[in-house]
């Protein structure tokens, strides 16, 4: 996904910069009645490897608090609205950050080579 988006670029590690680790994380989808939907994996960065301060100044995620949810299902509740659901794959692609980083690719989806990133 972030290569498609254009989020990211695969390119040879500079000299002097560090790249973070990665992993693959895979787990098992299962339907109501517990028989199997799919098989997923995902890339995830080994993040706890970096050092604050050195690697890193501040740490931001854009979640919802639990009290905003609450607040739309009151409102709803009261106007008598009808509420959807929607689940956005990928959003964390399109986020923008001010800074490069380097990822290391996971074992087994290596492409041009271990240096690259």
């Amino acid at each position: 996904m972030h290569h498609s988006n254009g989020t990211c670029d695969l390119v040879e590690l500079p000299s002097g910069k560090k790249a973070i680790e990665s992993k693959w994380v895979f787990w098992i989808k299962r339907n109501a009645d517990g028989s199997i939907e799919q098989f997923k994996a995902c890339i995830v960065a080994k993040e706890f490897s970096q050092r604050p301060e050195f690697d890193y100044l501040e740490t931001y995620a854009s979640t919802l608090r639990s009290a905003t949810i609450w607040l739309i299902l009151a409102l709803a509740a009261i106007e008598d609205l009808h509420l959807y659901s929607v689940d956005i794959f990928h959003a964390f692609v399109q986020s923008d950050i001010d800074t490069v980083v380097y990822i290391r690719q996971a074992d087994g989806f290596q492409v041009n080579g271990p240096n690259w990133v």
